[in-house]
């Protein structure tokens, strides 16, 4: 019987099976550190943009998976001329993830003025960035916040 379960366990495959899994693992947690670190760097890039076409972080969520996001969270404090807007998306028309967040932010800005919610006013916008990004809108009582 002892012989039986020796042939049908290879311990020599199951020990590869394990070293292939930790292996997987660590290119997983390379992957995701990758990730993060190009999010924030190309963020860190744009915020001289970001603040340019009106806008400041107010803060930044990460979250650690095996779909990594960044979540960066704007407010509008001014509105800037279609001039800056432009000029501002103009420098970074190579760059994918660069145009993606500052074009949200562009949309962002022109769907403020038609939307209207009973006595809620548009405070923030929320980016996710991710390998499906998404893009929400956040609104709260009109008192409570200014612009």
């Amino acid at each position: 019987m002892l012989k039986k379960l020796k042939e049908s366990v290879d311990i020599k495959k199951l020990k590869e099976s394990v070293d292939g899994v930790k292996n997987q693992a660590g290119d997983l947690k390379g992957y995701v550190e990758g990730k993060i670190r190009e999010y924030t760097t190309e963020l860190n890039e744009l915020i001289p943009s970001i603040n340019a076409m009106g806008y400041e972080i107010k803060e930044i969520e990460i979250e650690v998976g095996i779909s990594p996001k960044l979540i960066p969270h704007f407010a509008k404090v001014k509105d800037v001329s279609e001039e800056i807007t432009q000029s501002e998306l103009d420098k970074y028309k190579d760059k994918k993830l660069s145009i993606f967040i500052l074009s949200s932010l562009v949309k962002a800005s022109s769907m403020r003025d038609i939307i209207n919610i009973g006595t809620l006013k548009f405070t923030e916008v929320e980016l996710e960035l991710s390998v499906i990004p998404a893009v929400k809108m956040k609104f709260l009582p009109h008192k409570s916040f200014s612009l």
